[in-house]
């Protein structure tokens, strides 16, 4: 257990010697007793230890138990999405004849909708997403 002290501590930033932590003692400070609490909630023992640089310490062993950590945002993996349609722009006269319709009659029954979009050239489609987006600016 007291091979871990300057390996698992997240708090510091510089690690022990590794020759200190192969004994029963670190640093002249006695290991903790196993299943005590974290010897990186104790700074007193971190206070004692001689410190060196992270890139001089020893290559890290992971145990069955370390978790791995993603690199990167979880969605960059994905298949990228679909283009988006380009907006749609109608001409004058098809927004004054949409206009016109929309101040006599707020919502078109679906036959009264295909014949609209017929006559100004539309799909049905269109027709029923510029009345409801329209509705939408009315309110």
């Amino acid at each position: 257990m007291a091979a871990e002290v300057g390996v698992r501590c997240p708090a510091a930033i510089l690690r022990p010697y590794p020759s200190l932590l192969r004994g029963s003692t670190v640093g002249g400070v006695p290991s903790p007793a196993p299943g005590s609490r974290s010897p990186c909630a104790d700074v007193s023992l971190l206070a004692s230890l001689p410190l060196i640089p992270p890139s001089m310490s020893p290559p890290v062993a992971l145990s069955p138990f370390t978790v791995t950590r993603r690199i990167g945002h979880p969605y960059q993996n994905r298949t990228p999405p679909k283009k988006k349609k380009p907006r749609t722009s109608f001409t004058r006269l098809q927004i004054c004849e949409l206009e016109k319709r929309f101040h006599r009659q707020k919502y078109l029954a679906s036959a009264e909708r295909a014949a609209l979009a017929k006559a100004l050239k539309m799909t049905d489609a269109q027709v029923k997403t510029w009345f409801q987006n329209r509705r939408t600016k009315w309110r």
